[in-house]
């Protein structure tokens, strides 16, 4: 039967408690926390010291330092290992995935006493840095301060000074100081100054005492803006147009207006619209190959004829439709501009006119001409009108002399029409 050793042990409080006096070479062990003393054979238990375990006596074939220790106190007082060792004192590695902390500090309950849970103390200069890095970001402490980042400034101490007066390129300060300093410096109340601002010492101005500048200041309710340019509190007088009050961007140009300033953009778009073919209306009275134009008989207005509504861009003209019966047409509200001819042929006189139908009344009245017995020429309509509903028109025309089946124009007989009249108008507002 194999001999058993057996330890004296007991928990921490009984040893305590009873605080014996342990045999030279007997080994008394706390059941509860893991620790043992070693007996001297003079001293009681509570005058001996705890085991220290030396890490230089647990070794592995690669030369370094290991030991498991799990739920359980490490105690140790370390010796600076031999020249050629570890260049750290002491190194703490994970080889492995691990939970939690890497390192975890914690400050037990039944030592209230402790002053510092933490204390790293460099005895001399040769101690230069505790850093702590994270990739390329690095955290450094040493006897001159505190660095963030590695060409970032020393930091040696922060600052609560409302006024700045330290003025130190190596202090922080807090967010009240820096409130306090900027309402200082700066008081600022709605948007505007207010209080009073200090200037210390002789303060110039293009060689001119500011003192003398601000007693001189006075109301101008009239600035002026450089050479004939002013300010009058309405809007800017220019040498020949007073108050100009705004600046528009209207295509239209719908404003109209006498005291405001037009864009580039709106005076191309307004220009470009009128020199353009932009809402064009066109009609022509026809006729097949060699047919004639009819007859033109005197002592009236006659009604042309038209035939053909070609182009209609705006859509606001119908030909022989709405209210508009055979050879008119019916415009719709807007402004308009009109070059429309006739032909009198073998007439003597004749003339043309644009005839407003629904009101009964002339809106243009065209050129007059003479023509003789084996001649022919046209009565222009040019001009501009201005309607405010739909209206009715049509072109009208009289002759001195009736001539019978060719009176409005002879056929060419080219093989192709023949265009007797024709209108073109333009929709511009």
């Amino acid at each position: 039967m194999a001999d058993i050793v057996q330890i004296r042990r007991d928990t921490a409080a009984n040893w305590t408690g009873t605080d014996p006096t342990l045999a030279n070479g007997e080994i008394g062990f706390e059941m509860d926390t893991g620790r043992f003393k070693w007996g001297d054979g003079v001293n009681i238990w509570s005058a001996l010291s705890y085991y220290t375990l030396k890490l230089d006596y647990i070794d592995n074939p690669a030369g370094d330092t290991h030991f498991v220790l799990a739920n359980k106190h490490l105690h140790f007082t370390w010796v600076a290992p031999a020249a050629g060792a570890h260049q750290g004192a002491f190194e703490l590695e994970c080889t492995g995935a691990f939970q939690n902390d890497l390192l975890h500090i914690h400050q037990h309950t039944g030592n209230p006493g402790a002053t510092n849970l933490v204390s790293i103390e460099a005895v001399d200069d040769d101690v230069v840095n505790l850093i702590i890095t994270h990739g390329a970001k690095e955290l450094r402490f040493n006897k001159d301060g505190l660095r963030l980042g590695g060409a970032g400034a020393i930091v040696t101490d922060i600052l609560d000074e409302d006024n700045m007066a330290s003025d130190s390129a190596v202090a922080l300060v807090t967010q009240q100081s820096v409130k306090a300093y900027a309402d200082l410096m700066l008081p600022l109340a709605g948007g505007e100054m207010s209080g009073n601002i200090t200037m210390a010492g002789a303060q110039t101005v293009d060689g001119k005492d500011v003192s003398t500048l601000i007693a001189n200041v006075v109301e101008d309710a009239t600035p002026q803006l450089g050479g004939d340019l002013d300010m009058n509190g309405k809007g800017i007088d220019f040498p020949s147009t007073a108050n100009i009050t705004d600046v528009k961007d209207e295509d239209a140009m719908g404003s109209d207006s006498a005291t405001m300033l037009a864009t580039q953009q709106s005076i191309k778009a307004y220009v470009d619209n009128k020199l353009t073919l932009n809402n064009f209306i066109h009609m022509q009275h026809r006729q097949a190959n060699n047919v004639q134009s009819g007859a033109f008989t005197a002592g009236a207005w006659r009604t042309t004829v038209w035939t053909d509504e070609l182009t209609d861009e705006p859509s606001a003209c119908q030909l022989a439709g709405g209210g508009a019966g055979a050879n008119q047409f019916e415009l719709l509200a807007g402004t308009y501009i009109i070059i429309a001819y006739t032909i009198g042929y073998a007439c003597n006189r004749h003339k043309s006119k644009l005839y407003n139908i629904s009101d009964t009344a002339d809106e243009i009245i065209g050129t007059s001409e003479m023509v003789g017995t084996a001649s022919g020429s046209k009565s222009y309509i040019i001009g501009k009108f201005t309607i405010g509903g739909t209206k009715v028109f049509e072109i009208q025309a009289q002759c001195q002399t009736t001539v019978a089946s060719l009176g409005f124009g002879v056929a060419s007989n080219f093989g192709v029409i023949e265009v007797y009249a024709d209108i073109k108008l333009w929709k511009i507002a």
